[in-house]
């Protein structure tokens, strides 16, 4: 009866997808690999959930389109598999455990997986993800291989940095080793781009966030002053965030703040006011100023929403609730000038709760 379940919902997930996009079949995952095997395709598995809200985009923004019918119909066998009932646990007892979700595995006719991507794309871009999967040489047991052998081009190091970020393994090792092995010149090149930019295979730091500015020109020379541009407001956007919210980068914060303000006024971007907003907060943090941190709180508060609400409350936990006086200016965070209606009232309930305590 589950198994029946099971194939009824992948069914009907799938049904919006029938008419013009992705064809995805009710069959269960040996089914699946039996049909791939008569048909001479990949097998491709949508691993969802049916709480995960990216997921269902993905189904009613990505798999229903023509061009992803187009695609996917021609090179896979297509299932939908849930992750949570029988059929799912199956999958995770056969192959490394689906954690995250949506995840997708491409795997050959015989069940080896050949690739493996995680979370919401894009039409666009998720057909390039996937088109790099088709190629059996991307597997990462074949690129590990590689790579332990030691005569990876630089090419293939690209290839498997790629696959690694694609499946969320850690990558972090092999990206340093990498660019150590590369001149200035290789390294600020069109080339090297998509790894020197990807926060997934090089994370945001003072150190990343300054080599972009200071090798700006010869970047932006191979792919253009707006790809240069998005990446420092980003890498801004991560650092600051990332301590406001409290989890604080290993990097001295003080040196953190004071990078991100000296580079925006040496190299003027389209801040936005939120931007500013945050490190004007996180400066005053950094050194300890709490009086003053309350006081760019309640001057950019309009500029934040709800989604910065967890950044908030990181900020209002290195106050001293003790401290009298602080709390009152806490109190008296002016709220009537923001505009998200849900926002303000949150923060009107969290602000009489935060002082109050």
């Amino acid at each position: 009866m589950k198994r029946i379940i099971v194939l009824l919902v992948a069914s009907l997930l799938a049904l919006p997808a029938l008419p013009q996009g992705v064809a995805f079949r009710p069959l269960g995952l040996d089914e699946a690999l039996q049909q791939a095997g008569k048909e001479q395709k990949l097998l491709f598995v949508d691993c969802f959930t049916t709480w995960c809200s990216p997921c269902i985009y993905m189904t009613n923004n990505v798999f229903s389109r023509k061009e992803a019918g187009d695609f996917f119909n021609k090179h896979f066998v297509s299932i939908m598999i849930d992750m949570e009932q029988e059929e799912g646990a199956k999958l995770n007892r056969r192959y490394a455990t689906v954690a995250s979700f949506p995840t997708y595995l491409i795997l050959a006719p015989g069940g080896e997986e050949q690739y493996r991507l995680i979370g919401r794309h894009e039409l666009p871009r998720f057909l390039e993800l996937v088109s790099r999967g088709l190629d059996k040489r991307n597997a990462l047991p074949v690129l590990e291989k590689e790579y332990a052998a030691g005569n990876m081009t630089n090419e293939r190091v690209r290839d498997y940095l790629f696959a690694l970020d694609d499946a969320r393994r850690d990558a972090g090792g092999v990206f340093r080793s990498f660019a150590a092995r590369l001149t200035t010149g290789e390294k600020t090149s069109p080339f090297f781009w998509p790894l020197l930019s990807n926060p997934g295979v090089n994370p945001y730091s003072t150190e990343n966030a300054r080599f972009v500015f200071e090798h700006a020109g010869e970047i932006q020379a191979g792919v253009g002053e707006k790809a240069v541009r998005a990446y420092l407001l980003d890498a801004y956007n991560a650092l600051l965030t990332t301590y406001l919210i409290n989890k604080i980068p290993a990097e001295n914060p003080a040196e953190m703040t004071a990078l991100v303000r000296e580079q925006l006024a040496a190299r003027p971007l389209p801040a936005s006011d939120t931007l500013r907003g945050k490190l004007e907060i996180a400066a005053a943090l950094a050194n300890q100023r709490f009086e003053e941190a309350v006081e760019q709180l309640g001057k950019h508060i309009a500029c934040f929403s709800l989604a910065d609400f967890g950044m908030i409350m990181g900020i209002c936990n290195r106050l001293d609730r003790q401290n009298k006086e602080l709390m009152k200016k806490v109190a008296a965070i002016p709220l009537d000038n923001i505009p998200d209606p849900a926002f303000k009232e949150a923060m009107k309930n969290y602000i009489k709760y935060f002082a109050s305590i």
